[in-house]
């Protein structure tokens, strides 16, 4: 299957431009989001729980069941950015996880 390119004839959008980057060099695109993306976005995650995860009767479950559910977070993250076939799509999802748990971060 080859790589779609660039066409500059095309109508010129700055999502079309970074999702032909991202789909010209694959092996890099998936090395980065499938390493530091996704440990980065794991951690968002993980902070982002804080804020919906009901505190417990020790007050301590907001903050401790996030450390404890870090890893299948990992995980999770990290198979579907391996399975996913359009980079573009793959990377745009990481990148409104990271964002809707910024946001409940920045609210809560």
């Amino acid at each position: 299957m080859p790589t779609p390119r660039f066409n500059p004839m095309r109508s010129f959008s700055w999502l079309s431009l970074i999702g032909s980057a991202l789909a010209s060099r694959p092996v890099l695109t998936r090395w980065v989001m499938a390493g530091p993306v996704t440990i980065i976005n794991s951690f968002i995650i993980m902070w982002g729980m804080t804020v919906w995860v009901p505190e417990g009767a020790a007050n301590v479950n907001h903050f401790a069941l996030p450390v404890i559910i870090f890893p299948l977070i990992w995980v999770v993250l990290f198979t579907y950015v391996c399975l996913e076939d359009n980079l573009p799509r793959g990377s745009l999802v990481m990148f409104a996880i990271a964002v809707v748990n910024l946001g409940l971060v920045a609210l809560g």
